[in-house]
């Protein structure tokens, strides 16, 4: 390898004001810093800030789209980095969106990193780094309520091979990061001043080397290797430099990074001696563009968080209800803790009994009259006006945990997979066991939204490569850690909707899988967007919404699952970790459902 042969690119965002926040006074100069770091490396640059020899302009998404279009269309590149510096918002964990100047007017005009980042993976360039100076906190009110924004890569064609990511985000999920507010000019991000002195000036620890070949020398071949910073090097010195640099700034302060690293050798983010091998680099400035975890080890789950404990005891209030109520047979049965439930709406269903005790509120609905036994979307609705959509079917029950008018937790359990848990004492073992750390990883903010770690966990693994008969959970044997799994997967690069879809066979497929799915090009014989098409055309997948709040963020007009209604509802999202509607989504989502029988 030769750095010559490594044709690397950069995309540096900067965005001081966007109405009606206060105003940054680092993100524009720290892109601007940064694309000087990326020219120094070789890279080819583009830069958009919104402050550009004094004047302010407006940063827009088609402007950012235009330019990582232009570097993927060119299909020469080895690398790409986008870094973002400016406000960000947080829609669930894991869900992050990145304001652009007129984000506060248009719903548009804001970076979907989700969604970016699952385009990155199939955009065509072997290596992609997304670098995130922004705050993650999560949104209160108008005007970025149900924010989700839209993708700056383009959508690849089928022949695009998968990226390695390595994604740097400057805080955790929920927290802010901090920029000093010095003199004009003097300002900086402490995420992005930590990374470029790490990038200059590295520990040893952070270095590795690349073996160049050999070249001869006074009569001796030598061998030619050119140091270089690696993520995965880079990674603990930056976490600990930047929660160092924080709490110099504050005791109180304590700024984590969270880095998520795909790579290894050859790939390289700062070559440290590229004079004599790079090519010169070009440096591109539009004319018309121009605040801020350590991610965790493999989930140490021995104790459980207070959430995940209410939402166990809402799954065995759920379970104990099913098992003593054996007059209605094809029942389902939706459980809440945190929140009474006012209405429960399914076409074809209607309420059979309710039940309501220490803090629990529990509604069983069966077949209506004239219906016969079959899957369906319902629409919940809590006393405070706030809601959800979850996917119903008989013989099963869902526990729903609401925190501060939050739906913080789900549990969803076939009635066929309770009798088996209570007549065979090891699968019943293993299966509370396991569901008590999913609850405990899913539901506790100490694992910052981390959820491919899941697959780091060997019980994890175990329990969702082999369902209770022996078929994979990911399709049948538990829709709420199939799909969790699916998200994990995806985040990792690693999902296989063919295995997914199999495993669900003729049955029901949650939303969110069938989504997932929908975002893989044509592989091999298996086109999953047919498949996904097929699935929906057999009334195969329930509910019409996604049940996790990462799904809308991955929704796209161009995908086969996407209706007008959602891009309605979800302007509505309150940011939880599963789907929350305000009031008016409830009631829009209540007029969906009808309308889509009626049509």
């Amino acid at each position: 390898m030769t750095v010559k042969s490594y044709r690397r690119a950069a995309i540096c965002i900067g965005v001081d004001v966007v109405s009606p926040l206060t105003p940054l006074r680092a993100a524009a100069s720290g892109a601007s810093t940064v694309a000087g770091w990326a020219e120094r490396q070789g890279c080819d640059v583009v830069l958009h800030t919104d402050i550009q020899g004094g004047a302010h302009r407006n940063v827009t998404r088609r402007q950012i789209l235009q330019s990582i279009g232009d570097f993927v269309d060119k299909r020469v590149y080895s690398q790409l980095i986008v870094y973002f510096a400016g406000h960000g918002v947080l829609m669930a964990p894991g869900a992050e969106v990145w304001l652009l100047s007129e984000a506060g007017t248009d719903s548009t005009e804001a970076v979907n990193a989700l969604l970016s980042a699952e385009h990155a993976r199939r955009a065509g360039i072997p290596h992609v780094v997304l670098i995130s100076d922004a705050c993650r906190s999560y949104v209160n009110g108008p005007p970025f309520f149900g924010l989700t924004g839209g993708s700056i890569f383009p959508q690849a064609g089928s022949s695009a091979d998968s990226a390695e990511l390595d994604i740097y985000f400057g805080t955790a999920p929920g927290n802010p990061a901090y920029e000093v507010k010095a003199q004009p000019g003097d300002s900086y991000g402490v995420f992005t001043r930590c990374l470029l002195d790490l990038l200059t000036d590295p520990p040893g620890e952070a270095v590795e080397y690349i073996e160049l070949g050999r070249s001869k020398a006074s009569e001796k071949l030598v061998r030619q290797s050119l140091p270089v910073v690696t993520s995965r090097r880079l990674k603990r010195p930056l976490i600990e430099a930047v929660r160092e640099s924080s709490a110099r700034l504050d005791p109180l302060f304590d700024q984590r990074p969270e880095i998520r690293v795909e790579t290894d050798l050859p790939q390289y983010i700062a070559a440290l001696d590229v004079a004599a091998e790079s090519a010169p680099p070009r440096r591109t400035t539009p004319d018309t563009g121009s605040a801020r975890t350590d991610d965790s080890n493999p989930t140490q789950l021995s104790s459980l968080p207070e959430s995940a404990q209410n939402l166990c005891e809402t799954s065995r209030a759920a379970d104990e209800l099913a098992s003593r109520q054996v007059d209605h047979h094809g029942s389902a049965w939706i459980v809440a803790r945190g929140a009474r439930i006012d209405a429960v709406e399914a076409v074809g269903w209607e309420i059979a009994e309710q039940h309501h005790s220490r803090g629990v509120h529990a509604v069983e609905l069966i077949p209506a009259f004239g219906h016969a036994f079959h899957p369906a979307s319902a629409v919940l609705r809590f006393e405070d006006g706030t809601g959800t959509v979850v996917g119903i079917e008989p013989n099963m029950s869902m526990a729903v945990y609401v925190d501060g008018g939050r739906i913080a937790g789900m549990d969803y359990r076939r009635r066929d997979e309770y009798y088996r848990r209570q007549f065979s004492p090891n699968a019943n073992e293993l299966s509370n066991e396991f569901r008590d750390q999913y609850l405990a990883f899913a539901n506790s903010e100490s694992q910052n939204g981390r959820i491919d770690i899941l697959l780091d966990d060997r019980l994890f693994r175990q329990a969702t490569d082999s369902g209770p008969w022996g078929h994979s959970t990911a399709g049948t044997g538990d829709v709420i850690l199939g799909t969790l799994r699916g998200y994990a997967e995806a985040e990792r690069g690693t999902f296989d909707p063919a295995h997914y879809f199999e495993a669900a066979r003729s049955g029901v497929i949650s939303f969110d899988i069938a989504l997932l799915a929908s975002q893989m090009r044509p592989h091999g014989t298996v086109d999953m967007g047919r498949e996904v098409l097929g699935a929906l055309a057999s009334h195969r997948i329930y509910p019409f919404t996604p049940l996790s709040t990462r799904g809308w963020l991955l929704l796209d007009e161009s995908g086969p699952l996407w209706r007008p209604y959602h891009r309605d509802l979800a302007r509505h999202l309150i940011p939880a970790l599963w789907t929350t509607l305000d009031n008016d989504g409830v009631l829009q989502a209540f007029d969906t459902m009808y309308q889509q029988v009626d049509t």
